[in-house]
């Protein structure tokens, strides 16, 4: 009896059929792994190139709402410095907008300016309080005024907000007959 190619310590792999066979398996699989062809490559880089796009414009719009943001908080903060500062300031008789421009004690930051755009008179005796526009001719007025301003940056509105300027005299007659809805209480 003959000994196998196993007992001769040759093994399977020795064996020119396994060779063959082996060979025959690694040129299919050369065959089917032939890479990618260009309509691969092409179609991989366009979505990449639409994931890039979509990213910069969503991280763009962040910065510009942000900004937006920001530019209205210090409006706000400004508007309420105003606010605080007209309620300091003396009441003026028959004012014009140029006597609330700029209240003592308010600090206007760089690139901000505020525009008083109407200062309107009760109609005395409303209730509910109207206003009507100061008269150039005006002598006395009934001890209460709207005021109306807008604060803007680098020449842009960016908010407009009313206040109500009362008399801050000693009470008469006139400031006696503000409605309550707008003076509040006494």
């Amino acid at each position: 009896m003959g000994l196998s190619q196993v007992q001769l310590g040759r093994g399977p792999r020795l064996d020119p059929r396994f060779r063959r066979r082996r060979t025959a398996r690694i040129q299919r699989n050369q065959r089917n792994q032939r890479g990618e062809t260009l309509l691969e490559v092409l179609v991989t880089v366009a979505l990449a190139g639409i994931v890039v796009v979509t990213v910069m414009g969503s991280i763009s719009t962040g910065l510009r709402v942000s900004q937006a943001h920001r530019r209205l908080a210090s409006a706000e903060l400004l508007a309420g410095n105003y606010s605080e500062a007209m309620s300091a300031a003396p009441y003026v008789t028959c004012a014009q907008t140029l006597a609330y421009e700029s209240p003592v004690g308010l600090d206007v930051p760089a690139g901000f300016s505020i525009d008083v755009t109407s200062v309107q008179l009760w109609d005395d005796g409303s209730n509910p309080p109207t206003f009507s526009d100061v008269p150039l001719d005006c002598v006395t007025d009934s001890g209460m005024q709207k005021v109306t301003f807008t604060v803007e940056r680098a020449g842009e509105d960016v908010l407009t907000r009313t206040i109500v300027k009362r008399f801050d005299g000693p009470t008469t007659t006139r400031s006696a007959r503000c409605p309550v809805t707008v003076c509040g209480a006494r």
